[in-house]
C-alpha cells in the first residue's frame, strides 16, 4: 500500500472532508489519544485554510499556530 508521510494513502481519502470548505472536522494527529484528541499540526499549517473550526480556535486564540521542528522528517 502506498504511504505519503509515513500514513497509508487511504487516510487521506478517509480525512479529505476535513479540508472542505466550511468544514468543521479536524484532521486527526498520529499522537491522538481517545482522551486527548488533536489536530494534525501540518494539517493545521497547510490543509486547513477552509476549515470553520480550526480558524476560529486561530483567530479566537484557542488553538495556537503550530510550529514544526527543522529537520523533523516531514516534508509539507
Amino acid at each position: 500500500m502506498p504511504r505519503t508521510a509515513g500514513l497509508p494513502a487511504t487516510a487521506f481519502e478517509v480525512s479529505a472532508h476535513t479540508s472542505r470548505p466550511g468544514s468543521t472536522r479536524l484532521f486527526g494527529c498520529r499522537s491522538s489519544t481517545p482522551s486527548r484528541p488533536q489536530a494534525c499540526a501540518g494539517w493545521v499549517l497547510r490543509g486547513a485554510d477552509g476549515n470553520e473550526e480550526i480558524q476560529h480556535l486561530l483567530a479566537t486564540g484557542r488553538l495556537a499556530r503550530p510550529e514544526l521542528p527543522d529537520g523533523d522528517g516531514a516534508e509539507l
